[in-house]
Formats: C-alpha cells, structure tokens, sequence
C-alpha cells in the first residue's frame, strides 16, 4: 500500500463513520433509514477498514495512537448501540409495519420511543465523534509528513 492508498483507507474510513452518524441523524429526525443495524466495532464499515489493516496502521501512525483511535471508536459503538436499543423494536419491525415512519413522526411518544433518552446518548456520539474525526485528520496528517522512504521502510517490514 502506498502513500495515497493509506491515505485513502483513512479518508473512507472517515466518510463510513460520518455516513452512520448521518444515518442517525435522520432516525432521530423520524426520516426512512436503511440498514442501521448494531453491529460490533469491527463490523461496522469503519471497522472493517481499520482492523484488517491494523499491524500496517500501527507502523504507520504508532501503536498509541492507534489504540487511543480504537478505544475512541469503541466508546462511539457504546453509545450508538444505547441509541440503536432505544429503536431496536420499531426499527426491525417496519417492514411488516408499512407505515411506520409516518407514525412515527406524527407522534413519537405514541410508539414507545423515549425520543429525549435517544438524544442524550446522540449528543455524546457527537461529541465522541468529534474528537474521532479530528484523530482521524491527524493520521492523515501524520502519513503525510512521513518521508517517502520511511514510508517504504514501513511497507517492507
């Protein structure tokens, strides 16, 4: 992998996450969502990037720093999965209930969604989200302030 792949690997790492909380956002909005399900940390599409390619990203951004971006990730499915609990009944009922969104926003309460807890554990996705992008933005940072030749020093071992 070179440098613009691994840049690359990180930046759609990035997006996946961003496109989950966007995904909640409009859960919370009481909008249609596909595919939000609970899945594990090395599940989800972020996962699936970073933990393959771990041993690879812990040469290239330093075993603390990538520890510190999987403990980040891993609060993040803490708090997306007390969110997702919170739908998990209507969520994985509304194929069989047609219109279960147009009730749903028409009265949220009505349904048994306790709307105000959900936004509680959302308020802390973002700010857990914050300081993961922000992480996010310094591995690019730090790959791209790695010398081409430490870079392959990296690839080779």
């Amino acid at each position: 992998m070179d440098k613009i792949q691994t840049l690359d690997l990180i930046e759609n790492a990035k997006k996946a996450h961003e496109l989950k909380m966007h995904k909640l956002e409009l859960l919370l909005d009481g909008k249609n969502v596909d595919d939000l399900v609970s899945v594990t940390k090395t599940e989800c599409d972020f996962g699936k990037i970073l933990y393959p390619n771990e041993k690879f990203l812990r040469d290239v951004l330093g075993s603390l720093f990538y520890e510190y971006l999987d403990t980040l990730h891993e609060k993040w499915h803490d708090e997306y999965n007390k969110v997702y609990e919170i739908f998990k009944e209507y969520y994985t009922n509304r194929a069989e209930k047609k219109s279960f969104f147009s009730k749903f926003v028409g009265n949220k309460k009505e349904i048994g969604v306790d709307i105000d807890k959900a936004n509680l554990h959302y308020d802390k996705l973002k700010s857990i989200t914050v300081e993961l992008i922000s992480r996010i933005e310094v591995c690019k940072r730090r790959v791209n302030a790695l010398n081409d030749s430490k870079f392959e020093e990296i690839i080779k071992s």
